[in-house]
C-alpha cells in the first residue's frame, strides 16, 4: 500500500484508493462482491500515507467564535458565542 501511495505522488495522481478487498465474480459473470464495499483493514495507515503526517484524528473544532443568526429582514435574531466542545 505504502509503494501504492509513493507511486501515485510521483505520478501527481488526483485521488489514491489501496484495498485488501477483492472483485468477485462467479462463473456467469455477475459480480458477487466489489473491491470498494468496506475499507480496508489498514485504512488509518493509508490516510497517513496519502497525508505524509502522523495524524488522522479529526481537530477539535474552533473556539472564541461568534455566530448571528438574522431574520428575512436582515435584522439580527440571536448571538452565540461557540465554546469548544458545544
Amino acid at each position: 500500500m505504502a509503494e501504492v501511495v509513493a507511486r501515485s505522488k510521483q505520478q501527481n495522481a488526483g485521488f489514491v484508493y489501496a484495498t485488501n478487498d477483492q472483485l468477485v465474480v462467479d462463473a456467469s459473470g455477475a459480480v458477487l462482491g466489489v473491491p470498494w464495499d468496506a475499507l480496508p483493514l489498514y485504512w488509518d495507515a493509508e490516510l497517513v500515507e496519502a497525508a505524509g503526517v502522523d495524524d488522522t484524528f479529526a481537530p477539535d473544532p474552533p473556539c472564541g467564535l461568534g455566530a448571528t443568526a438574522a431574520d428575512s429582514h436582515g435584522r439580527a435574531r440571536e448571538t452565540r458565542m461557540l465554546a469548544r466542545g458545544r
